[in-house]
């Protein structure tokens, strides 16, 4: 199944950078330009990652992202702030929201290509941890810096230690409870 991504931004250009960036990755695209018909859209469409700007029009990214976070039914969708806003005030601001990321412009499309990847896949994470029987909240909270569950990591030290060129698929990885 193909991820969606939602771009909510002023500035047609980017949306156009980001979707060439993008592009060869096979994601769904879909462009707001500012913050009432991105939360709108994202409302109804509930993709898998926002791309969202700090500066718009209408609604700032921090109140999106706030009102997104706020529901219940958008809590869980990612969201990078994609932004020129770099200042320090302005990074602690939207990191205090919990965002997948955040990503300052100008920006290397290759990166902000893996970068999206890594939140999906972080995403994708609590999606089954949530279906394991964990809330939304209670998924975010147990993910790792690095989008490893905390409850994995033990699992996936133990096979690296044996072997460090195995790989853990997250499936086989949730199915394993470590020692208390």
């Amino acid at each position: 199944m193909k991820s969606t991504v939602v771009i909510v931004d002023d500035c047609k250009a980017l949306h156009d950078l980001v979707a060439a960036s993008l592009a060869d990755d096979g994601y769904i695209i879909d462009h707001a330009y500012d913050g009432a018909s991105g939360l709108a859209m994202v409302r109804a469409m509930r993709p898998q990652l926002v791309l969202l700007d700090l500066d718009l029009p209408d609604l700032n990214g921090i109140e999106v992202c706030q009102q997104l976070k706020g529901n219940p039914a958008t809590a869980g969708i990612g969201v990078i702030f994609l932004t020129v806003s770099g200042s320090a005030d302005d990074r602690v601001r939207g990191l205090q929201l919990s965002p997948a990321d955040y990503v300052v412009k100008p920006f290397d499309p290759r990166e902000l290509s893996l970068r999206v990847r890594m939140a999906l896949r972080t995403i994708h994470m609590a999606n089954l941890l949530e279906h394991a029987g964990l809330g939304v909240r209670d998924a975010t909270d147990i993910m790792g810096s690095h989008g490893i569950p905390k409850l994995c990591l033990w699992q996936m030290i133990q096979a690296r230690s044996q072997n460090p060129w195995h790989r853990i698929s997250p499936s086989k990885t949730l199915k394993i409870v470590p020692p208390v």
